[in-house]
């Protein structure tokens, strides 16, 4: 079994070889989406450990909906001490990006 993971485009003449090879050979490859914003809510809570509040969602809506994003996200605003647990709620206090989180892509 080989699972592996690739973003849609560029790529390179040999990846696309293999991938063609694999094709051939019988193998399937799925095609996976983004997550759906519950699903984006779930993984956050995953993370801190308590559900999130209406500002630290709307902070990691902007990932898109890809789960890489999104928790390198979170990480970012737990380094930076901008997440508070408040009543039981994981929040920000303030609706501005954290200066060490990776952008995402359009392509992403």
């Amino acid at each position: 079994m080989l699972i592996a993971t690739m973003r849609p485009l560029p790529r390179s003449p040999e990846l696309q070889g293999f991938l063609n090879e694999l094709s051939t050979g019988g193998g399937q490859r799925l095609m996976l989406g983004k997550l759906a914003d519950e699903c984006v809510a779930r993984l956050v809570e995953t993370i801190l450990g308590a559900p999130p509040g209406p500002r630290l969602l709307a902070q990691v809506r902007r990932a898109a909906g890809n789960p890489f994003f999104a928790t390198e996200l979170v990480a970012a605003l737990q380094r930076e001490g901008a997440i508070g647990v408040h009543d039981g709620t994981a929040d920000v206090d303030s609706p501005t990006m954290p200066s060490s989180s990776p952008a995402p892509s359009a392509s992403a």
